[in-house]
């Protein structure tokens, strides 16, 4: 935590009942900066402002300023930019949460993504497709904490959610698969996971297309759990296939043509997170350190070696080259984005 008058300890008005932010305590600490976050300790106040506070303070701060006394016109407008001014910080915390885990950080992404589904839960009802994300993100943190009976609550939580919203949208059913198959490759369940994976590539090809980028997420880590079960070569050509919609994203057109569209801040860590482990696998010396990815921190881990051979041929070789240009274009894809430091290796 940076040291400043962001954050710093304040007593709650006498009388006032406020609860902590993280653990729903009794709490008399209040942010100065917002004036709005109240925490029961110094400890949970530092983890806040690491996790997601110190990006979203203003912002906070700004929801408790509106006036009271207005018109009609007035509050209409106030209550538009409030909002937006929600939706913004749902969005934010929902990138700090993917920042927080691909940096082996899940005690900070839980934060971020409590934070994230009280905004979801504001705007758009308790019961929205919205709060999907916020759960499946709690799920996450949970698996990487090892707290697996709290993961599948959180993923029960979705499912109920869009069950209940009757939703046919696809590209969050595969998200949800995802997070079963995760919370499956913790318990080294490796069959069930294979099919909800398999589930996850599906539901994302309805609702994007096989070749879309952001199938390949589903893609990675089917491969990942068909190389536990010695599916080598199908893993290898899933792989490949990752590196070929990746180059076609960027590439396909001449060169002066942008992509076909804009990726949003958690799509460039997540593909750099992706990415980034393929490479390792290809050009690893040794079945052992080709093991060690930045997935092995998530839920899988290391296989037995001594097949690392098939690995060293001519088209994995090609991945390599063109995987060293997408990282590098994904990188500087977002100036203004903080990247976990893993993934700038």
């Amino acid at each position: 935590m940076q040291s400043g008058a962001a954050v710093s300890p304040l007593a709650a008005p006498k009388g006032t009942k406020m609860v902590c932010e993280l653990c729903q305590k009794p709490a008399l600490l209040l942010c100065t900066g917002c004036r709005c976050a109240y925490y029961c300790c110094d400890d949970h106040q530092k983890t806040a402002w690491a996790a997601v506070h110190s990006k979203v303070c203003r912002l906070v701060g700004a929801l408790g300023s509106a006036r009271d006394f207005c018109t009609l016109e007035e509050r209409r407008l106030r209550d538009e930019t409030v909002r937006q001014q929600k939706v913004r910080i749902m969005q934010m915390s929902l990138v700090c949460g993917t920042r927080h885990i691909y940096s082996d950080r899940p005690g900070l992404t839980l934060p971020a993504a409590k934070q994230a589904l009280a905004m979801a839960a504001e705007v758009y009802g308790a019961a929205s497709v919205e709060l999907v994300r916020p759960f499946l993100m709690l799920a996450t943190a949970c698996v990487m904490l090892g707290e697996l009976s709290s993961a599948e609550g959180y993923l029960s939580q979705g499912e109920w959610t869009l069950i209940y919203s009757k939703s046919e949208d696809h590209a969050l059913r595969s998200q949800l698969f995802w997070g079963w198959g995760r919370m499956l490759t913790a318990r080294r369940d490796w069959l069930p996971a294979k099919w909800c994976f398999a589930e996850t590539v599906h539901h994302s090809s309805e609702a994007f297309g096989p070749q879309d980028v952001r199938c390949t997420l589903g893609y990675f880590w089917l491969a990942e759990t068909l190389l536990r079960l010695d599916k080598l070569d199908i893993c290898a050509s899933l792989f490949r296939e990752i590196v070929t919609i990746w180059h076609q994203f960027f590439y396909a057109g001449s060169c002066s043509e942008e992509p076909p569209r804009r990726l949003d801040d958690t799509e460039v860590i997540e593909a750099l997170h992706v990415l980034t482990a393929v490479r390792k696998a290809f050009s690893a010396p040794d079945s052992a350190s080709r093991s060690q990815t930045a997935s092995s921190r998530m839920g899988l881990h290391t296989s037995s070696g001594g097949r690392h051979q098939w690995w060293r041929n001519e088209e994995n070789a090609a991945c390599v080259v063109r995987l060293d240009v997408i990282l590098n274009r994904l990188r500087n894809y977002s100036p203004g984005l903080e990247l976990p430091q893993v993934l700038m290796r």
